[in-house]
């Protein structure tokens, strides 16, 4: 008998929970670009969410190729739920609240069930 999608949700919902202070804060941020035609310029919007659990990981050393993942890359991973809309490679970054430091977003991902976004960061300098 397989389990339900909502049943594995509220597991994982329910183990994010219990984990307490272990899961870090942190700002998902989308940044927008407009064109103003009167001052010529492009005005950069900012729309930041504001998430409560995450977890910043390090990847294995046999996962890091320093081609697609290398040493300094880390995940993110955290709830769906706690995110409105769908991670955007091209526009999104990511702000650690602990430290303040800003990452790019290198590839997203979702486990099985869509119930996790799982993010590959990397800083930008």
């Amino acid at each position: 008998m397989a389990l339900k999608r909502s049943s594995i949700v509220k597991a994982v919902n329910s183990a994010f929970k219990a984990l307490g202070e272990v899961p870090e804060n942190f700002t998902y941020r989308r940044s927008a670009s407009v064109y103003n035609p009167a001052t010529g310029t492009n005005v950069v919007t900012n729309t930041d969410y504001n998430i409560q659990r995450g977890f910043f990981l390090g990847y294995d050393a046999s996962a890091i190729d320093k081609v697609l993942i290398l040493a300094s890359d880390i995940r993110l991973i955290f709830q769906q739920s706690e995110l409105a809309i769908v991670p955007n490679l091209a526009t999104d970054r990511v702000v650690r609240t602990s430290d303040g430091k800003v990452f790019n977003i290198i590839r997203t991902s979702q486990d099985p069930v869509r119930s996790l976004h799982i993010l590959q960061l990397r800083s930008p300098s």
